[in-house]
């Protein structure tokens, strides 16, 4: 396993994070910027890692034109994972994202890989977990099924000293249209948005940290609300 993640606890958060589109060739300005305040965390230290995301919707995919319409809450389904190909035995995190105005509260919990496909048929493959009875709930009462995979490269910075903010930089986002839970290794195609930008994503818990405000500011980088799901789809829809 990876030290990119930590797959062996539970995990529920409620934070701010703020997204900026930032031209590729800005990398190299913005990252000294950021480690002139914070350092790169753990998983950073020899450079980016690998991120894997399967994204769920119903039929009439309603996460995605909620994302598009603007809805102020609505959730999102998805199993991450920092393997392409995990074995059946290594775990993945199974994920809820829910967007209430301005706050997202994440939830998830890990799950071994090989019982992905119980867990997609409704089967109760941890009883008492929380975060499964939900996906269970709206696995069979929405129909939810896998769409999506979206990966992409993360490096990710951390405090220095106290502090609950954190902010990554994600590039070379992909995707592949998929229907099953564990695909994690199907072959990619360029989203739209990776091909001249990277993504920055400020997260924090109450107050924006003086120094990220003024960072924006100078590179005029603009809070934006960005999707990886979304571009993703649309970025198909194009070529097609």
């Amino acid at each position: 396993m990876s030290a990119a993640t930590d797959t062996t606890t539970r995990l529920r958060f409620e934070r701010r994070e703020w997204k900026y589109l930032i031209r590729r060739s800005n990398i190299d300005l913005v990252v000294p910027e950021l480690l002139r305040w914070m350092e790169l965390d753990d998983h950073s230290k020899t450079g980016p890692y690998n991120v894997y995301s399967v994204y769920f919707d119903n039929p009439e995919w309603g996460a995605f034109t909620e994302k598009l319409d603007g809805v102020q809450y609505r959730k999102k389904f998805r199993i991450r994972s920092y393997y392409a190909n995990p074995a059946p035995e290594d775990k993945v995190l199974v994920e809820v994202k829910e967007k209430r105005n301005d706050i997202i509260v994440k939830r998830r919990t890990a799950v071994e890989v090989g019982l992905l496909p119980d867990l997609v048929a409704g089967r109760n493959v941890l009883p008492g977990d929380d975060v499964l009875d939900e996906w269970r709930f709206h696995l069979l009462r929405n129909g939810l099924r896998p769409k999506v995979l979206v990966a992409y490269d993360r490096l990710a910075f951390k405090p220095r000293g106290v502090g609950e903010h954190r902010v990554t930089l994600d590039k070379n986002v992909k995707y592949a249209f998929v229907r099953r839970p564990d695909a994690f290794n199907a072959p990619l195609r360029d989203a739209n948005v990776s091909r001249l930008h990277a993504i920055l994503e400020i997260k924090f818990a109450a107050q924006l940290p003086a120094f990220l405000g003024n960072m924006t500011r100078s590179a005029n980088l603009t809070n934006e609300a960005i999707s990886k799901y979304c571009d993703s789809i649309i970025t198909n829809y194009k070529l097609v």
